[in-house]
């Protein structure tokens, strides 16, 4: 029900005490168009439960499909602590599969959201235009490192070069380095 319960209940009492037509009533209701029938509707509606038919049936009861606030606590500590490198779905699945704890990842996602621990992505504004290769080997080396934990619980980075003339590629592993992120 779309319609300011206010201006609705005014309309079906004066339609109950005979003051206006159902024709009125549907066309009063405007922005959208109101059939006759809902309008009727309406007033069986206020004759069987007076006022309050205005309020809808689940106004007072809890959500079916709500979550716990408790169990919402411990999967976000859990994300927080255990499964803090997985994305929403993964850690839907995981926190089923060890925890027995049922989430849905896009609930997952939006808790995660409003914690700031989920990142927003990133469009790119203009596409990106074609370069031409370099035309000799060794003139032009791009670089790039990645800041994992690739042996167990000390972060490495992982170097990769390539030559951008030939795609001629390099990968050292150094281990040990703290460089800023």
């Amino acid at each position: 029900m779309k319609q300011k319960p206010s201006l609705l209940l005014e309309l079906v009492v004066r339609l109950d005490r005979g003051e206006v037509d159902k024709f009125f009533v549907a066309k009063a209701l405007g922005g959208e168009p109101v059939s006759i029938r809902t309008v009727e509707r309406y007033l069986a509606a206020y004759r069987k439960h007076g006022p309050r038919f205005v309020v809808h049936g689940n106004a007072s009861r809890a959500p079916y499909n709500r979550i716990n606030p408790d169990t919402k606590t411990t999967v976000i500590e859990l994300i927080q602590t255990k499964y803090f490198d997985c994305n929403c779905v993964h850690a839907s699945e995981l926190l089923a599969k060890n925890e027995a704890l049922i989430v849905n990842p896009e609930t997952l996602r939006l808790w995660l959201k409003k914690l700031e621990f989920v990142k927003k992505a990133k469009r790119r504004k203009k596409p990106k235009r074609y370069r031409e290769r370099m035309n000799q080997t060794g003139i032009m080396l791009q670089f790039d490192g990645s800041h994992h934990y690739w042996f167990a619980n000390q972060e490495s980075v992982l170097i990769a070069g390539i030559d951008d003339a030939d795609n001629d590629t390099d990968v050292t592993s150094l281990r040990h380095v703290y460089l800023p992120k």
